[in-house]
């Protein structure tokens, strides 16, 4: 296997394709803000916490401090477009929520999109910055979830492949999604 020591890895493709969330978070003045997000993983079972990675040069990044609260929303594939335009697009400059059909959180002020088949709604547990990111770290108070989309949330596979499935970023505005044909199940 060859190797490399020096890199840029902001051009570091290898770690794709993974799964792009949508992070939602409300203003002051209740206008909502959606920032894609390819950093992101599941940290905890108990207390139940998820975590994202974001730049202080987003403005996402000052809406999650200031209001505490945040969503993590998992779009289908279908609305790929629309996961490009939340994470091409600022929010200083673009209502990203201007066509987006939303409700508020049940616990929180986050925004809970309709397009999405699962949503956690979530407060800031903690963060650190590392780097030049800052994990955030949310703690999940409500999941919501498409129940024409998902079998149960507890077994597997809980969405449902042949109704929506996974948005994943290979880099570069490119877009992959997964086939319920090549799922292997070795814990039969």
């Amino acid at each position: 296997m060859k190797y490399i020591t020096e890199f840029n890895f902001k051009r570091g493709y290898i770690i794709y394709p993974t799964l792009v969330v949508v992070v939602g978070v409300f203003d002051n003045n209740l206008r909502a803000n959606f920032m894609s997000c390819v950093w992101n993983t599941a940290l905890s079972f108990e207390p139940p916490l998820y975590g994202v990675s974001i730049s202080p040069k987003r403005a996402t990044h000052d809406l999650i401090l200031n209001k505490k609260a945040f969503s993590i929303c998992f779009y289908p594939f279908e609305k790929s477009s629309d996961v490009e335009f939340f994470g091409t697009y600022s929010y200083r400059d673009t209502d990203k929520s201007k066509n987006v059909n939303l409700i508020k959180g049940v616990k929180f002020d986050v925004p809970i999109p309709f397009d999405a088949y699962a949503v956690l709604e979530c407060s800031l547990f903690d963060y650190k910055t590392y780097g030049d990111h800052t994990l955030f770290v949310g703690e999940i108070v409500v999941i919501h979830y498409d129940e024409n989309s998902t079998y149960n949330l507890f077994e597997m596979p809980a969405l449902d492949l042949n109704k929506k499935k996974p948005v994943l970023y290979l880099g570069n505005g490119a877009y992959i999604t997964v086939d319920e044909k090549t799922i292997l199940n070795l814990r039969k």
